[in-house]
């Protein structure tokens, strides 16, 4: 099994409402990724909304907060885990919201009565726009039976793995 969870409740001191962190990631070519994004997103992103010194109010200001510390957890491993990587989908929960990130095919639905609500989308190789997105960066999406990015995966962003189109690899 290559995933991992996350659950922190509590996981940053600011201000004084309680936000709780959930994530779940799905590795692929080995389980150290998963590892290393359940033991270090959310203290990154608790790092991240500590220097802001107030939790974000507004969903340009999580996108923010959510991108740059995906993205940097994904340096933190960039030199070091080439092969392997993890899709993953996090949750704060706060008292009057919930803010959904992901990165790949994990995606995170809420169970209102009973109908499954999507909070997020999907990064496939079979969606126009992250195809468009990977070719333009020198990328190729092969069609066998399942789109993937350079025939391998299927998912069209990961945590970690470094892509099969950049020039260094």
């Amino acid at each position: 099994m290559e995933d991992a969870v996350t659950v922190a409740p509590r996981f940053a001191s600011v201000g004084t409402a309680p936000y709780d962190f959930f994530g779940v990631y799905d590795g692929h070519c080995g389980v150290s990724v998963a590892w290393a994004c359940r033991d270090r997103l959310h203290v990154v992103l608790a790092e991240k909304v500590a220097a802001l010194g107030e939790w974000p109010t507004a969903e340009e200001q999580w996108r923010e907060v959510m991108a740059t510390s995906f993205s940097r957890v994904d340096g933190e491993l960039a030199l070091k885990e080439r092969e392997v990587g993890s899709t993953a989908s996090v949750a704060v929960v706060g008292p009057e919201r919930i803010v959904v990130a992901n990165c790949g095919d994990s995606r995170a639905v809420l169970s209102r009565g009973d109908m499954a609500v999507p909070l997020s989308s999907d990064h496939k190789a079979d969606r126009p726009d992250e195809r468009k997105r990977v070719e333009a960066a020198g990328g190729v999406v092969i069609n066998w039976d399942v789109y993937r990015v350079s025939g391998v995966l299927a998912t069209s962003r990961s945590i970690g793995t470094t892509s099969p189109w950049t020039p260094d690899s």
